[in-house]
């Protein structure tokens, strides 16, 4: 009695079992059992913040004229991956340039050297179209990634501004809102080296301001600037 007892306990377990197991089974729909995820990193569409500080190797030996430039980006990038290892997607970006240089110049009739600070900054709304390939091993994560693109840009704001002191010692600043000598708009293309998060990026400009076409001013604004790119984005751990 008691070893038939036993064996229809077993029996009536196991049934309960495969009775649970086919019920959660089949209250899935069959379709949603097999569909991929449509968003993650590396998945069909993956969107992020992004934000970075560029500039120009030409002025990093231009000590006589003590040439700076400085870009600073932050934007939004969407990518839709196509294969495993290719994606295209697009970028909204606000950018800040600012170019300073010291220059000498003469003033009154004495004609006496005093130090100018010329300083240039603009804002500029950008677009841009690229193209991803992604090497090595893909999991749900951007991974390795080589960026290629082309972008097209608005300057809506721009200034100049001249500083220094006169003969006698008077300090004098005059500002020049929408420069002649700059551009309302310019392109170029953009490339980006990275891992994650993380990625070296450089812009060469197709269109770039005409310093020189101002008087006595030998500057000009550097066509090519590198620097860092950081994406905000959780991690994925």
């Amino acid at each position: 009695m008691m070893k038939r007892y036993i064996i229809l306990t077993i029996f009536f377990s196991i049934l309960g079992v495969s009775a649970i197991s086919q019920n959660v089974l089949f209250s899935d729909d069959a379709e949603n059992a097999y569909e991929i995820p449509r968003k993650g990193r590396n998945r069909a569409a993956f969107g992020h913040l992004y934000t970075g500080y560029r500039v120009a190797p030409a002025y990093f030996s231009s000590e006589e004229n003590q040439v700076w430039n400085g870009e600073y980006f932050v934007g939004r990038r969407a990518k839709y991956a196509l294969t495993r290892h290719y994606a295209m997607g697009w970028e909204l970006e606000y950018l800040h340039t600012a170019v300073s240089w010291d220059m000498q110049v003469l003033m009154g009739s004495a004609e006496k050297s005093v130090s100018e600070k010329h300083r240039y900054v603009s804002h500029a709304l950008l677009a841009s179209y690229y193209n991803r390939i992604t090497f090595g091993k893909v999991g749900d994560n951007i991974g390795k990634f080589l960026d290629v693109g082309v972008y097209g840009a608005w300057n809506f704001s721009k200034k100049s501004v001249v500083s220094g002191e006169t003969g006698d010692g008077q300090s004098y600043e005059t500002t020049k809102k929408s420069p002649g000598y700059d551009d309302d708009f310019f392109y170029g293309v953009k490339a980006r080296l990275g891992i994650h998060r993380i990625a070296v990026t450089a812009d060469y400009r197709l269109v770039t301001p005409d310093f020189t076409s101002a008087p006595s001013v030998d500057i000009y604004m550097p066509e090519f600037t590198v620097g860092l790119e950081f994406s905000l984005y959780k991690p994925k751990m």
